[in-house]
């Protein structure tokens, strides 16, 4: 595998769960280039428990924009050809870097994929097994196989099926398309 993936998580007043959070990247079967908190004007400690975790994690702090300024800032700032998202209450599977990186190489043209993701509790107990599921979704997406989506933008008009969490992209396609919208602090990744 060639390719090299940014890790970008914004991460506002995350201290209390941000090191949980940074060891599901850690722990990668796929290991990322590099590992960017961006800590959106925290008020506890988030920046210093994510510093805590590794000398691979970079801290970068800023005044509280919002996630969007949070997610451009790491775009930014990242040394790799691909960016993936990972909120600061979020957690990945051992293996998601590695299966997206086979998808990718299997098909050069894309420049976002994504995943089904589930929803778990505090105590990291599943009450979601399926966020597609869900939302009524999962079937369409089993048929494809990991086909690109036919006529995307109009099946994301009618629902966001891409949670932000789950996203590798390109970083030349985000950049091309102006990165997240600062203005816009919920909703960004579906006007993205």
């Amino acid at each position: 595998m060639s390719a090299l993936v940014s890790v970008i998580i914004p991460a506002y007043n995350a201290g209390s769960f941000i090191a949980e959070i940074l060891s599901s990247v850690l722990a990668q079967t796929y290991r990322p280039l590099e590992i960017i908190v961006v800590d959106d004007g925290s008020q506890d400690d988030t920046a210093r428990k994510a510093a805590e975790c590794g000398a691979e994690i970079r801290v970068i702090r800023q005044e509280n924009a919002g996630p969007s300024a949070a997610r451009n800032t790491g775009i930014q700032t990242a040394k790799s050809e691909w960016i993936a998202f990972l909120d600061a209450d979020d957690q990945w599977t051992r293996n998601k870097l590695v299966k997206q990186i086979q998808i990718m190489e299997k098909d050069p043209s894309l420049a976002l994929i994504a995943s089904d993701m589930a929803e778990i509790d505090p105590k990291g107990e599943v009450i979601v097994p399926s966020v597609l599921g869900k939302h009524g979704m999962k079937d369409f997406f089993e048929y494809l196989g990991g086909a690109p989506i036919p006529d995307a933008l109009a099946a994301l008009v009618k629902k966001n099926f891409i949670p932000t969490g789950t996203v590798l992209a390109k970083k030349e396609a985000l950049l091309e398309c102006g990165g997240f919208n600062p203005q816009i602090r919920y909703g960004e990744d579906l006007k993205l």
